[in-house]
């Protein structure tokens, strides 16, 4: 997002993400995907979200569907795979693919 400030319509996701990636791979998601990252590399990606976008926190946990205490505990894990069945990781690839998308879309 190169630094820019998201708006609240930034944070809205499509419906069905099933359908955006049938539509954009029509087969099997690509391993370079953010959809096949792990945990540290999801942890990254918020931190690095959230350092560009402060102020954004409540709002696009609320958007996801995850508590603070989720986000809290997935945040402290350290290992490449410790959270990967927290709604908070699944929700977050979700939210960064769709991110990805709009972003190449723009470009």
């Amino acid at each position: 997002m190169s630094g820019d400030f998201l708006t609240d319509d930034d944070l809205y996701f499509y419906d069905d993400i099933d359908e955006v990636i049938d539509t954009q791979f029509g087969g099997p998601v690509p391993a370079s995907s953010v959809l096949n990252a792990d945990c540290n590399k999801i942890r990254l990606r918020i931190n690095d979200f959230l350092a560009k976008n402060p102020g954004t926190q409540t709002k696009w946990l609320n958007r996801l569907g995850v508590n603070s205490n989720t986000f809290g505990k997935f945040m402290k894990y350290t290992k490449k795979f410790q959270g990967d069945g927290s709604g908070m990781y699944s929700s977050a690839k979700s939210f960064f693919f769709l991110l990805d998308q709009k972003q190449k879309a723009k470009a």
